[in-house]
């Protein structure tokens, strides 16, 4: 059984051979009331129960951290305030006597993703037109209430020693390259990068650029950058180039440590056409040495897989063919270092959703073979 979080309820599902198998059931979340919160999921998970011809060999599913994900202990998430030092793990186990796993929801984005989505279609889609391109590596990243991030390398999830790899919120925000526009009000290093790649950092932005005294909804921020809500549309732009910006800035970094194709998923990739051009622009930008020589900031190309148009120049490449001296031999090569980077088309609760039910299925084998 799996359930999905959000910031006020709870989507229960079970999945059975990759695929949903009863009609999933959304209740309140009570994030401030444990008691309440706690009774809401028991009940949630007892009518899955209800729906299933046999008992279900596990839980997993993702939740809000901070927490302690290897004992399956909750410590005061933002979202969810009840939630303080709760053993979630333990109490679930102890209902309903089965193993129970809860990890981060940009750990399950990613592993979904990789096992399911956007890593197996693109190499499908590669091999379909008959190129040599193979990707085992994924990047995730999650963007909506937070900003989250997974990494899954040749099919196995990272999830870190003390399990918090890929927590990518809280890495500094970018440093602006751009003196006339270097406004530390926006550009702030010494704050995490979430507080700008987020909702709250749309509504902070939009905020700060159009001057309004309310605060605004992203989602309605969205709206008046299409022109279809009153308000400061140059203002919403704006918040969204620089939310795309600190994303660019991020997924940079972790391009150039992991190498791996990129999926982005969440409520906000809603508005992926006011934020991928700055997106883009930042992976692509140039740095410099001490001597002023220019480099590009990735040492390889990044393709936007949104913009289908491109695909053909990606899965091409540029080949090579590099003489053996001495003899009539060549070394065929690709010299294209490229990487994509896309929307997820399985989206982020189904993602989510399939690498909790892949994680469940990997511990329960872990464990038949420990005993």
């Amino acid at each position: 059984m799996t359930l999905t979080t959000s910031m006020n309820q709870f989507t229960f599902t079970a999945i059975r051979e990759g695929r949903e198998v009863v009609m999933p059931i959304v209740l309140p979340a009570y994030t401030d009331h444990l008691q309440l919160s706690l009774e809401q999921m028991e009940k949630g998970f007892e009518a899955v129960i209800a729906q299933l011809d046999g008992r279900p060999d596990a839980i997993s599913f993702a939740f809000a951290g901070p927490a302690d994900y290897i004992h399956g202990i909750i410590d005061s998430p933002p979202n969810f305030p009840a939630y303080h030092k709760v053993p979630l793990g333990p109490i679930l186990k102890q209902k309903f006597g089965i193993p129970v796993y809860i990890n981060n929801g940009g750990n399950l984005f990613a592993y979904g993703e990789a096992l399911a989505g956007a890593l197996p279609n693109v190499n499908m889609l590669l091999e379909m037109e008959g190129y040599d391109t193979h990707y085992t590596n994924l990047i995730g990243v999650t963007i909506g209430t937070g900003l989250g991030g997974g990494i899954v390398i040749d099919d196995k999830l990272v999830r870190g020693d003390n399990g918090v790899a890929a927590e990518i919120w809280c890495m500094p925000d970018k440093i602006c390259c751009d003196q006339t526009s270097n406004d530390p009000a926006i550009y702030d290093p010494e704050r995490v990068v979430e507080s700008i790649v987020s909702a709250r950092g749309v509504s902070f932005a939009y905020q700060h650029f159009s001057g309004e005294t309310i605060e605004r909804k992203a989602l309605d921020i969205l709206a008046i950058a299409e022109g279809k809500m009153k308000g400061d549309q140059a203002a919403a732009l704006h918040a969204f180039e620089r939310f795309g910006e600190s994303l660019g800035h991020v997924i940079a970094l972790l391009i150039s440590t992991i190498d791996g194709l990129v999926v982005i998923g969440g409520t906000l990739t809603k508005a992926k056409a006011f934020y991928t051009p700055s997106l883009m622009k930042e992976m692509d930008r140039v740095l410099f040495d001490g001597k002023q020589k220019q480099y590009k900031r990735l040492p390889l190309r990044v393709f936007n897989l949104d913009d289908k148009q491109v695909f053909e120049e990606f899965s091409h490449g540029h080949k090579e063919k590099v003489k053996i001296p001495g003899t009539t031999c060549v070394v065929e090569r690709d010299t294209m270092r490229r990487v994509p980077v896309m929307t997820s088309t399985l989206g982020w609760k189904n993602a989510i959703s399939y690498g909790a039910y892949a994680f469940a299925l990997l511990m329960l084998d872990k464990k038949k073979k420990t005993c």
